[in-house]
Order: structure tokens, then sequence, then C-alpha cells
């Protein structure tokens, strides 16, 4: 139906290279971003998860509460976790324990993601096998039977993908497990810990590494541990959470009681759907991202309106002397969406490319930061999506130029055809474009620059201690079972060869690096009767730690190290933590109560230093204290400025003190910082990518709007310059015009972020970060673009004698 105007179309379009090269370049990056961000919130919100009964799955989520009010958030303890296994009334539920373990019959001895699970874990996904099967149903709570499951890519990268692999064993800290299965290669687990985390072994749950205290502690939080339940058909999540509240409230209360760590503390389960759970920290990034590409893509289709508006005029003599032939108003109109639909087709296609691309490279490198990113690809939802948005903007954009053409006009020109008789937008359609193009800039890079501000706030601040030339090695030491004297020898034995190492500068015996030190939190008693308890992170430290990681002494004194060898009652306390014991943070001298070496009896130490407060990314203020003197083998390394220390040299070190000695963790200091910096660097390069791009498209478009409007009164000011204007009061009218134009863009920008605020706040639980200097610096670049505009234009005029804007050739 349309093959004569479809070749007619192409023929003129490949006389116009340039501006099919704009139209199509333009289309083509702000489609394809839109695209990806459409594939993007197609999987996290719409896309069913890969799993048989998924509306029945379910995460049991834990929260802590003391006083009525949240303590620790999705959070679970071992005797809960089990608790609910042997008695919960739901069709399947299965435990699962994350973690990361060595394993020793591998010749690079890697460190692997190893997750415990019980047996009803693989059958609740309808998980299938490329060799062997799951655990049996023997293999629960209590079974000490020492099996595995691998995960494809672990079977192909460790085991050569061999055939024989049942045959074959994994040995983890002296315990050989037999390998009975292997998961398919599109075998996709739920991201239940962390987003991006891929486990490599499943072992049986009753081979987790949580020591015996802590698998009897009801008051031992972790969020390691996670509860997977399937519904019975019809049962409400209500009803569910109901009944396990009920199996556990009482009982933890009654276990809790009398506890140091926890004062009226209560605990509630909330089940929370799968799909829902996993998706949650990436809903409002994706919406956001959608929503930014969605107004980038109608800036976009703006500055492409008002080029085929260009290439209308330059068409309209060819379209008169058809209509004059008795080409009626449907002719006209396939003739015109004829040459649009092959310019959008040719832009979808190239789109469709870009979004394939960009998907891959998220795929490969923010695995991490969004949840489900392992499920992208163009799908047929996608591809659909680009088909509908074709056919949409080549009928709209037609429908538009249509319009402005007027077909009962066209057969006129032929006899206006001389001055004047040209195409002209009306000023209303042309004001149209202007604010419309300000409203959606301004929007775009106010809520750009508020964002940007706050993650490069935190990828730029000062965390207050070092980062570089700092390594942190974590040993493991397999069967070995030393005793604390042992312990202590072989800590200084390692410390001493360390030293003796060229690169190295320093060594200290810590638990943590600072922005680990969360991980532990302990309680203090700021009074001998215990009538207030803070909740402190905890670190051990010894008297070379604050050197070495640069932190800063404020008020008093660092551990010496025979405070260190005898273990002294003495502890140092954050700024923070200052200010809870005393308002005005003069605490040196002052007795806390502390459970030190593992007792249960509070004692009393002496506060003998303050900190400065440390800065940890995404962390709010924390009180922290530290104590002296720690027996694990943990080591932070402080290296010369620009050497480095292999694993294989650390490794080394450790064999010539005993040679089961093995590395359980070995970073660079500054890798784990800015592991926790990553999604705000993520944020900031997207941000400024999105930033520019919206300057860039919008200037265009304000640009040509206005050389526009400018260009079609030249006559007006040539004759206005004749009587005696002069280039400033020309220049002047114009400029004050526009910013008319610029203040209702800017109002109608206005109207759309709080209108996008309170959406996102209602639907999503998340406000813009919004500031005042963010919104100066969106709005100051929108008038420069309006400014800019002005000026160009104006120059070729104002600049010249009047007779040059009089002449109508």
């Amino acid at each position: 139906m349309l093959r004569y105007e479809l070749s007619d179309a192409w023929v003129g379009l490949r006389k116009r290279p340039l501006f099919v090269l704009s139209i199509v370049l333009t289309l083509a990056v702000t489609l394809g971003i839109l695209l990806c961000m459409v594939n993007l919130n197609q999987v996290l919100l719409l896309k069913s998860l890969p799993y048989p009964d998924q509306d029945r799955l379910t995460v049991a989520v834990g929260t802590v509460y003391e006083n009525n009010e949240v303590k620790f958030a999705d959070n679970m303890a071992y005797p809960i976790a089990e608790q609910l296994e042997k008695r919960a009334d739901v069709a399947a539920l299965a435990l699962l324990n994350y973690n990361e373990e060595i394993v020793t019959n591998i010749d690079a001895r890697p460190k692997l993601r190893v997750t415990n699970a019980t047996p009803k874990y693989f059958p609740m996904l309808g998980a299938t096998f490329a060799k062997g099967g799951p655990f049996a149903a023997g293999n629960g709570v209590g079974s000490k039977d020492p099996v595995a499951v691998l995960s494809y890519e672990a079977w192909q990268k460790y085991f050569g993908g061999r055939d024989n692999i049942l045959e074959d064993k994994v040995v983890i800290n002296d315990v050989a497990y037999r390998i009975v299965g292997v998961a398919a290669r599109d075998f996709i687990e739920p991201e239940l810990f962390q987003a991006g985390l891929k486990t490599q072994i499943w072992l049986p749950w009753e081979f987790n590494s949580w020591p015996e205290d802590v698998r009897k502690s009801w008051s031992g939080f972790t969020d390691q541990v996670k509860v997977l339940a399937l519904l019975n058909p019809g049962q409400r999540p209500v009803d569910a959470e109901q009944s396990l509240n009920g199996l556990i409230g009482d009982r933890f209360r009654q276990e809790t009681r009398g506890s140091a760590f926890l004062n009226n503390a209560d605990y509630r389960i909330k089940i929370e759907g799968l799909k829902s759970y996993l998706v949650e920290d990436g809903k409002v990034s994706a919406l956001l991202f959608l929503s930014s590409s969605i107004a980038l893509a109608v800036i976009a289709c703006i500055n492409v309106f008002n080029l085929l508006l260009s290439r209308a005029a330059e068409q309209l003599r060819q379209l008169a002397i058809k209509a004059t032939l008795g080409a009626n108003k449907g002719h006209i109109f396939r003739q015109v969406f004829a040459e649009h639909l092959l310019l959008i087709g040719s832009s979808m296609a190239l789109a469709l490319a870009l979004a394939a691309v960009v998907t891959h490279f998220m795929k490969e490198n923010i695995a991490g930061q969004l949840p489900r990113i392992a499920e992208l690809g163009i799908s047929p939802f996608t591809v659909a999506v680009a088909v509908a948005l074709m056919a949409t903007l080549a009928l709209a954009f037609s429908g538009l130029v249509s319009h402005v053409l007027d077909y009962r006009r066209l057969a006129g020109q032929l006899k206006a055809s001389g001055k004047g008789s040209g195409l002209q937008v009306s000023s209303s359609i042309r004001n149209f474009l202007v604010i419309s193009q300000i409203a959606l800039a301004a929007f775009l890079l106010v809520a750009i620059a508020s964002v940007l501000k706050l993650s490069y706030a935190t990828v730029t601040r000062d965390p207050g201690f070092r980062v570089d030339d700092l390594v942190f090695a974590n040993l493991s030491i397999g069967s070995m079972n030393p005793n604390r004297d042992e312990r202590l020898r072989y800590i200084d034995e390692i410390t001493e060869k360390l030293k003796q190492l060229p690169q190295v500068k320093q060594v200290s015996s810590a638990l943590f690096v600072p922005m680990m030190s969360n991980r532990w939190t302990s309680s203090l008693k700021l009074d001998a009767a215990g009538s207030q308890t803070v909740s402190v992170a905890t670190n051990l430290i010894d008297d070379t730690y604050l050197g070495v990681m640069s932190e800063e002494i404020m008020r008093g004194n660092n551990f010496s190290r025979e405070d260190v060898n005898y273990s002294a009652k003495k502890v140092l306390v954050n700024e923070e933590l200052a200010k809870k014991i005393s308002p005005d943070g003069d605490v040196i001298g002052k007795q806390v109560y502390w459970q030190s070496d593992g007792q249960q009896e509070f004692k009393p130490h002496q506060i003998i230093g303050v900190v400065r407060d440390v800065a940890i990314p995404r962390t709010p203020p924390t009180p922290r204290m530290y104590a002296t003197r720690f027996s694990g083998l943990r080591f932070i390394v402080e290296l010369t400025p620009g050497s480095t220390l292999s694993r294989q040299e650390f490794l080394g070190v450790l064999s010539s003190v005993h040679k089961q000695f093995n590395l359980y963790e070995y970073e660079r200091v500054r890798d784990i910082y800015d592991g926790l910096v990553l999604k705000d660097l993520f944020i900031v390069w997207v941000a400024i990518g999105l930033g520019v791009l919206t300057v860039l498209l919008a200037s265009i478009g304000i640009y040509g709007v206005l050389n526009y409007g400018i260009l079609l009164r030249r006559y007006e000011l040539g004759v206005r310059m004749s009587i005696g204007a002069g280039p400033a009061r020309i220049a002047g009218m114009i400029y004050q015009e526009n910013l008319i134009l610029f203040a209702y863009g800017a109002l109608a920008s206005l109207v759309i972020l709080i209108v996008s605020d309170r959406l996102l706040a209602k639907y999503a639980g998340y406000e813009l970060p919004l500031s005042l200097s963010a919104g100066v610096a969106g709005y100051a670049v929108i008038v420069v673009s309006v400014a800019t505009a002005c000026f160009l234009t104006l120059r070729a005029i104002v600049t010249r004698w009047p007779i040059f804007a009089l002449r109508t050739d």
C-alpha cells in the first residue's frame, strides 16, 4: 500500500544525508537509552520470577524492636530460623546461610561463595540439574552427610566441565564433600543476600560455620541467614505472619529476658513476597532512570519535530503541485508518513542495537548494584515496545506536520509562490515548543543535579582514615585449634616476618578496618546499674592500629604496648559515643561497663581517649568503641607509598610460620572502600551522562526554535534599527520576550518536579533529594542556553547595517 510512497521518500532522503543523519542519531541515542530503561523496569517490576508457584514464594523478614523502635532490620537469629523450619505451617520452607569458604583441593585454593541450604530449597524453586540432582530429604537440619551441589559456572571454571564430576569431591575446612549435583546452566538463584551474588557451591545446612554459642543464642542476629517459604495454596501472607509470630514471639521474649544486649525487646516476622523483596532496593533507581529517559526522549522528539517542519517547508512546493494535480488529503498524509516511517524505522533499528550493547554492559559491570540484572536481555517485550514506539512516533509526527501544512491551503501556494509564501509556524506553536523544552530540560537538570550532588558528596567525602597503601588479611587455620596464648604467639611471629619485607612499613593486628566495624555491635553500659545502655560498633585493635589507619585522637591517649600485652581494661571511644556519654564530650577517665574476653559479666573499663569520627559511605553517624586485645589472626599491613604486597608473598610468610595457614580474605583497603561507593560512583557517571545529553539536546532545540522565530522577524528588526533602535535595545527586547518564555517553562518544570516527587514518595517511598544549590545550577544552565541561542541569532542581524535585515532575498 505504501510501496510507491516509501520508494519516493527513499529517493528524496538520499539527497539530504545531513538531515537524515541528524534525525537518526538523535532518535537512536535517546530511544536506545529509553528502551534500555524500559527493559530494566520490565525485568524488575513486571516480569515474573523464573520459578513455579512464584506468587506463593515469600521471604520471612525478621525485625528486632527495642522499646518499640527498630533495632535491627531484616535480621535472623540461628535458633529462630531452626524453630521456623521445624514448626512453620506453610507448604515448604528452606533455610539459607550465605558465606565464603576456601576450597583446598583446587590448586589455586580459591575462596568461593558457599550457601548452606536445607533440602527443600531446590524443589521450591523448580531447579533443574545438568548433572545429578539436589540434596536428599535426609540432608536437613542435624544431618552430617557431607555432600555438595555445584553451580554450572563453578563446574566449568574449576572442574573443566568434566563428565565424571559426580565422582569428585570438594574439600572445605578439611571436610571432603561428595558432589551430588550440578545446577543447570539456566538456573537463576534468588538474590536474597546481596544483588549480583552468585552461589558457587551449595552445602547442607548443618555444615555452616557458625560456632555453637551463636547456634544457641536468641540474640545473635545476622543478615546472612535467610528464610524462604512457600505458602499453602490460598494461604494469605498475613495469616502466615500471625502463625509464625505466634510460634516465635513469646519464646523470644522468654529467651532474651534479662539480656544485657536487649532491653524490653520484641521480634516480629513479616511475610514479604519474594519478588517485592528482591526488587525493593532497585525499584527507585529503575523508576528514576526510566523517568529521566522518557523526558530525554521527549526533548529529542521536539527537536526532531522542528527538523521535520523545516523539511516540510522545503517540500512545500512539491506537495502543492501534487495537491493541484488532484492528490487528496490522504495521499499527502501517506507521502509524509512514508518519509517519517523510514527515518524513525532506521532510528529504531539503531536504538535496539544500542540498547543491546548497553544491556550487555550493565550485566557485566553493575551486577551488584541492581537486582535481577542477570535476567536482562533484549526480549520480545522490548522489541514490541520498539515497534509500538516506531508506529506511534511516525503517526504523531506525520499528523502534526500535516496539520501545519493545511491541505486546503496547499493548492493556493502555487498562486502565491512569491514573497512570504513559505510555510510559517505560528508563534503559539513556537512558544509551546520553547516552553516545553525549557520545562523538561529544567526538570531533568534540577533532579539530576540534586541526585548528583548527594552521590558526589558521598564519593568525594574524606572518610577520616587512610584507604591507600593498605591491605587487609584474614587467615584461615583449617583444622587447627590453637588456644589464645598460641594465637598471640602466631600473631607476633607473623607480624615480625611481615615487617622484614622491604615494602612493609607497619603491621597492625585488628578485628576490622573501619568500614567493617559495623559488623559487630555490642552493648555498653554507661553506669554500673545498667540504667543506660548503648549499642556500639565495636573493634578490637592494638597500639599501632590508629597510626596505620591514620585515625586521629582528639583527646586523651592511644593504647600503649603494655595495655595490649596485658589486655588492659581500657577503651577508646569516638566523638559520637563521647557525646552520648557526656553532652560536652569530656569523657577521659570515666568508666563504662562492657563484656570483655567473652565473659557474661559487664566489667568496668576506663576511657583513655576520644577518636575522631569516621565517615562510612551510606552509614549514619555511629557510636564506636575500640578495645584491646584481639587474638584473631587478622592483619592490616601498611605499605610504602606505591608498593604492593601480592597474595603469594603473604602466603609465603604464612607458610614459613605454619603450613596450614591460608588466606580467607585478602583485599586492598582501597578496594573494600570503593565497593561501598560503587553505587554512588555509578550514579555520578549516569547523572553526568544524562545531564550532558540533556543540555546538548535542549540547547540545540531551543536554538532551532528561537533562531527560526527571530529570523521571521528580521524585517521588523531591520525597520526598528533604521529608525534609530540600537543593538542593545533590539537585544533587550528579544531577551525580555524570551525571558517570559523561560519563566513559563521554569514554572512548568516546578510543577513537574513537585508531582514527580509526590508520586515517587507515594508509590516508591522515595523523595528526591532536592536542594537550593542544585536548583539554581539547573536553572542557570537553561538561562545560559536561552541567552546563547538569542545571542547567536541576533549577532548576524544587529552587527550589520539595517539594510541587510530589510533585504527580502
